[in-house]
């Protein structure tokens, strides 16, 4: 299939869609899936109703979508069926919802630690993992259409009653399965000698004499760093006891939460960058022309004034079609990731999501249009020769501005603890 496959919204889109097998395929795939994980039980709506704690089973959706590798080639179509969060009741069918997720800070000190001391990289991608946590509560949900499958069970008596499904496990959509999940990758962790850091949630140390291994997890992606490859193999084995792990998004460190890793042991070095993220939100953008490149993300005399009203229309200011907040949202993922360079651009403009004007919509666009220049550029972690190299330098030698053959020391200083601030 081609890349420039259009992604149905909706099963009438499936049905029109010229991929219409791939997608009714994904679809029962899914459905099949959450029967043969025991996640949900389909039962005649008589007898649900005749169970403890039931209440008005919640809508659901299907989300479609296609997998791509790191080098933006489609690789698979996808269909999750998510419930309506939104219709949930606090105390009905939920009761906490708060999960935390890693910092991406974290997942770059970890591949910077990595590339200076050549441990083993690898990731791990936690197949349908919201399905493998137990509910907090009893929930009941509708039956969607499935292609060549009814919504009606037949009762002994030949009449026909809509199936109602019974949830054993979380599902996505329903606000407590982050959490619910979370607790139990956690608990799993703990249990085979893993201690949780104070400052991350999310990230999980095991030490073993002189050797360690660390995992991080946003989700069900995990980012693995050990000192030795046994140590990493007995993880991902007692992992995959657990667990059911993707084995075809699981292996070195190449694609992490939309950033690409590249790594060479030789050379001690890794790199990380978002190009193919850059180039789509270019084309979104509607900057890809060579009359739209930039050598830098903002002028040096840029002036943005502050509205009392916006003078654009802010949901589709951009091409016409985006909205300021979401191109501002995608330019904040982008440099906190790998493109430290435009932070400080694209933190000015931040400033004026409520009341953008024409100016500041020029200015995002050449901030996108640099993005697209530089594409290829990114965060670039070496490995040091000596221990020295580690101390940053905050002395160098400076010219006398009134005796160019005179030198003086340039010092400089860096509040490097965030004023004592330990969480940060």
């Amino acid at each position: 299939f081609q890349p420039e496959a259009v992604v149905p919204k909706s099963l009438k889109d499936v049905k029109k869609s010229v991929h219409r097998l791939q997608w009714e395929k994904a679809i029962q795939e899914e459905m099949h899936g959450l029967v043969a994980t025991q996640t949900v039980t389909w039962v005649p709506e008589s007898e649900a109703r005749r169970m403890p704690g039931y209440s008005k089973p919640l809508q659901g959706m299907y989300l479609m979508k296609i997998k791509h590798d790191e080098d933006g080639h489609p690789v698979r179509f996808k269909a999750r069926y998510v419930l309506r969060g939104d219709l949930a009741i606090e105390g009905v069918h939920f009761v906490e919802c708060f999960a935390p997720t890693t910092c991406y800070d974290h997942v770059r000190i970890l591949l910077s630690i990595a590339a200076q001391h050549d441990l083993d990289c690898y990731q791990i991608d936690i197949g349908q993992a919201f399905l493998q946590a137990p509910l907090q509560k009893p929930c009941f949900i509708a039956r969607p259409p499935v292609p060549g499958e009814s919504s009606y069970a037949v009762l002994p008596d030949g009449s026909k009653e809509k199936l109602v499904g019974v949830l054993h496990r979380s599902l996505y959509g329903l606000p407590s399965s982050p959490r619910a999940w979370f607790e139990t990758y956690s608990a799993f962790l703990r249990s085979i000698g893993f201690h949780q850091v104070s400052g991350d949630a999310c990230l999980f140390v095991r030490r073993k004499k002189d050797d360690f291994v660390i995992t991080s997890l946003f989700v069900d992606d995990g980012l693995i760093v050990s000192s030795t490859p046994e140590l990493r193999q007995e993880f991902v084995r007692q992992l995959g006891d657990k667990f059911p792990v993707n084995t075809s998004e699981t292996g070195d460190a190449s694609w992490l939460l939309g950033i690409k890793i590249e790594r060479d042991r030789n050379e001690g070095y890794i790199r990380c960058t978002q190009t193919q993220a850059v180039i789509k939100l270019a084309e979104a953008c509607g900057v890809t022309h060579p009359e739209n490149s930039f050598r830098a993300p903002m002028l040096p005399a840029a002036v943005l004034p502050k509205l009392d009203a916006p003078t654009v229309n802010t949901d589709k200011c951009v091409n016409g079609s985006l909205s300021f907040r979401s191109v501002i949202g995608s330019l904040l993922f982008v440099s906190l990731c790998t493109r430290p360079d435009i932070a400080a651009s694209v933190a000015m403009l931040a400033r004026h999501c409520e009341t953008p004007g024409a100016e500041h919509v020029r200015a995002l666009l050449r901030i996108v249009g640099y993005l697209h220049r530089t594409k290829n550029l990114g965060i670039t972690y070496h490995r040091r020769s000596s221990p020295s190299e580690d101390t940053p330098i905050l002395f160098q030698r400076a010219a006398h501005p009134l005796d160019p053959d005179r030198h003086q020391p340039l010092v400089s200083f860096a509040d490097a603890d965030y004023a004592g601030a330990f969480d940060r």
